[in-house]
């Protein structure tokens, strides 16, 4: 037994002897080098040695130009996204039998895959004939009227047989399917419009962002109070009540880019579902489909004073926070009573690009808030900072229905730092420089992205006349609904993907350095 520890004993020290030490492998280079650096990369080994230090330190890596690529494929000047070539019709191509793509696939596997390959290019895309023929959009597939699928993908046999597939000159892909499980027995053609092969095209995560319409098509418009003053937009309430057209498109596509779009022209007839309607139905609450925010003497509720309420986000205690608040003003005669509107946005890439673990601490802080009044009580915990495949997505902060029966360790050294980093979170966007400031006149209204921009109101003597505005909900589902159509078409489909986020922020704040934002409070 003695003898069988130290040979196990010597066995480790040789383990030990023969084994390399990591050693970390510093990254001398300024944020821009590492953004934009195509030509001078890590080599492979050096870069596994720094993630596994830097991962077993707890620490994150910088920001790659991989990173980048994925927020903007490439820095300069905004390209058009649709690209002259796609024109052509014959760009796809469909590959005969024949071609081993798979060695260790086996013969019968692989004549279950369509191979298709772009006129252009050497490689090829293989799609499971499963799938295609699951796509058929035909009106025996799917029904017309409810636009439903006639059967499932689990009906659909493996070894469907085809009999033939081919590119017609428009450019779709025609496929006769031979004894088909759908037609008892008989040969179904289907047609595949080009559009749908021009995904394969994309990686798997670029795939899924393409899924969120323009979302990633099209970069966001950061903003800050110099930029809104000069590009700020009002649409006529007749054009944005034109659902379809254009200029409606355009109205749609500046809320997206810049969270914020002002409508002017309203009729005082006009309901809120009405002036709502062409963005979604409405979310119906505890306070009703609408709400008044009108001066109510003695009133309990923040929005019938006339006090003023700092920065905020809208019903941050539901569980589905409103993506879009719409703001309509019937009468505003007082002193006062100014709203202020903050891109949230601005700082959260300002931090995401430039103090990236202090982005990731901004996501790891969370807040609970509660409504318990007049016998409601909604309580949600949430972070004042989410992310979508890592980038920022929502910012959600009201210190006004903070919980204050939530418990935190005095103690606890990890929550201090959060708390710091947070709270200079909060004076970044709360900066002057940083917000925009409009009285809404009778007539007008705003439409606000809950999950971008954070709102505020100055206080107002109520003695000086009135002021009353009524406000609407919309949540995430109707406006993407929205979205989406409007992302079908051209206006949207050829919009430019604009200039990249840095080149935003440091065209916004001048000062921000090479390596990082100096002004910016560090924990």
């Amino acid at each position: 037994m003695v003898d069988k520890i130290r040979y196990v004993r010597k066995w480790h020290a040789r383990l030990r002897v023969g084994t390399p030490k990591l050693q970390r492998v510093p990254d001398n280079r300024t944020a821009t080098e590492r953004a934009y650096s195509d030509d001078v990369k890590p080599s492979t080994s050096s870069f596994t040695v720094r993630r596994l230090v830097q991962g077993a330190r707890g620490q994150q890596p910088p920001i790659s130009p991989d990173t980048v690529r994925r927020v903007a494929k490439a820095r300069g000047e905004a390209k058009p996204l649709i690209n002259p070539e796609d024109d052509d019709p014959k760009r796809w191509e469909v590959i005969r039998p024949g071609h081993q793509f798979y060695p260790d696939l086996p013969k019968e596997e692989q004549e279950r895959l369509i191979v298709l390959r772009r006129t252009n290019s050497r490689s090829p895309r293989m799609i499971d004939r499963q799938w295609v023929r699951n796509a058929c959009t035909c009106p025996r597939c799917v029904d017309p009227a409810s636009g439903q699928k006639q059967f499932s993908i689990c009906e659909v046999p493996q070894d469907l047989p085809i009999g033939q597939a081919d590119f017609n000159e428009a450019g779709d892909l025609e496929v006769s399917w031979t004894d088909d499980f759908f037609c008892d027995g008989m040969t179904h053609r289907s047609t595949y419009p080009a559009r749908l092969f021009e995904a394969l095209r994309l990686d798997p995560s670029a795939m899924r962002r393409r899924s969120q319409a323009i979302i990633d098509t099209q970069r966001l418009r950061l903003w800050n109070k110099e930029l809104m003053e000069k590009s700020v937009r009002f649409v006529n309430y007749d054009q944005w009540m034109q659902g379809s057209s254009k200029e409606f498109n355009l109205a749609i596509e500046t809320f997206h880019l810049y969270g914020i779009l002002f409508l002017k022209d309203i009729p005082s007839d006009v309901t809120q579902e009405q002036l709502a309607a062409p963005i979604g139905p409405l979310k119906s609450t505890v306070w009703g489909r609408t709400w008044d925010v009108k001066h109510i003497p003695k009133s309990r509720t923040v929005a019938h004073g006339h006090g003023p309420v700092p920065l905020q986000t809208q019903l941050p205690y539901f569980n589905n926070v409103p993506r879009v608040v719409v703001l309509r003003c019937l009468e505003n005669s007082v002193d006062g009573g100014e709203l202020i509107f903050s891109d949230g946005f601005l700082p959260a890439w300002e931090y995401f690009l430039f103090k990236r673990k202090e982005f990731d601490m901004l996501q790891a802080s969370t807040i609970r808030y509660q409504y318990n009044h007049e016998g409601h009580h909604f309580a949600k915990t949430r972070g004042i900072m989410s992310s979508y495949f890592g980038f920022p997505r929502k910012v959600a902060f009201s210190p006004a229905f903070e919980d204050p029966t939530q418990y935190f360790q005095a103690d606890d050294l990890q929550w201090r730092a959060n708390k710091m980093v947070w709270h200079g979170f909060v004076r970044r966007f709360s900066l002057p420089k940083n917000v925009f400031e409009h009285k809404l006149a009778p007539g007008e209204a705003v439409l606000v992205n809950n999950w971008r921009i954070l709102v505020r109101r100055r206080g107002f003597d109520p003695s000086t006349g009135s002021r009353y505005l009524q406000g609407v909900y919309v949540d995430i589902d109707e406006y993407m609904d929205t979205l989406r159509r409007c992302g079908n078409s051209e206006v949207i489909g050829q919009t430019e993907l604009g200039p990249h986020y840095v080149d935003q922020l440091r065209a916004l704040d001048p000062s921000l350095g090479e390596d990082g934002l100096e002004n910016i409070p560090t924990v």
